[in-house]
């Protein structure tokens, strides 16, 4: 872990501020690119979609992250943003499940309906976390598939990750959203182990040390 600095409490408070408007979590607010311990050639794909970011932005391809639990895909997608965040752009990150919930509260809630015009359908970059674990059923898969060609259609870039595979989610969501993905997303599947324990004790000798992480 990097050595300890005093606290820029002015940048620590302006991160927050920008992190939690783009509904990014407490945890992941902490962690940088050195946190990741999963497939190096899954974060030089990252690394590379950072690097190319402007032409990939521009031409709204997006990414889809697909493995097994723990091994780093939410990770990925959240450093993305919060790069993509530092350069000025517009972005929101969500869970699967969350995104159905704002959906259906905006039938009966004006400002949560505008909350998700807003942060969901039209933030320049979005990431969806989790996509296919939620209960799929017809209004479901109604909702992800509209929601997915709206932004490929308005040029808006969307960053996804799911434990099933592409196969798996053409199931549950149709294969016009199978198509979606192949003509406009980068799809790499992630390969390792669950990491998080070793997480877990990394974050345990942090606390035996003394160390509070800073907000990058």
């Amino acid at each position: 872990y990097k050595r300890p600095r005093k606290c820029d409490c002015e940048l620590q408070c302006q991160l927050y501020r920008h992190y939690l408007a783009a509904g990014i979590p407490a945890t992941y607010m902490r962690l940088d690119w050195g946190d990741f311990k999963g497939s190096s050639s899954v974060k030089q794909a990252a690394v590379e979609y950072a690097s190319k970011h402007q032409q990939y932005i521009d031409s709204s391809i997006g990414l889809m992250l697909t493995g097994d639990n723990g091994i780093g895909k939410t990770l990925i997608l959240t450093l993305l943003l919060k790069d993509m965040l530092k350069r000025g752009y517009k972005g929101f990150f969500t869970t699967a499940d969350d995104l159905f919930a704002m959906k259906t509260d905006g039938w009966t809630d004006d400002m949560e309906k505008k909350r998700f015009e807003k942060k969901v359908k039209n933030s320049k970059i979005l990431v969806i976390d989790d996509a296919g674990k939620e209960f799929a059923n017809r209004l479901t898969k109604q909702v992800f598939d509209s929601l997915v060609r709206y932004r490929s259609q308005n040029a808006l870039t969307t960053l996804i990750s799911s434990n099933k595979h592409l196969k798996e989610l053409g199931a549950e969501y149709g294969q016009s959203f199978v198509s979606l993905i192949k003509g406009g997303y980068i799809v790499q599947e992630v390969d390792g182990k669950d990491y998080r324990e070793q997480a877990l004790q990394i974050r345990l000798g942090e606390i035996d040390k003394g160390w509070t992480r800073p907000i990058v």
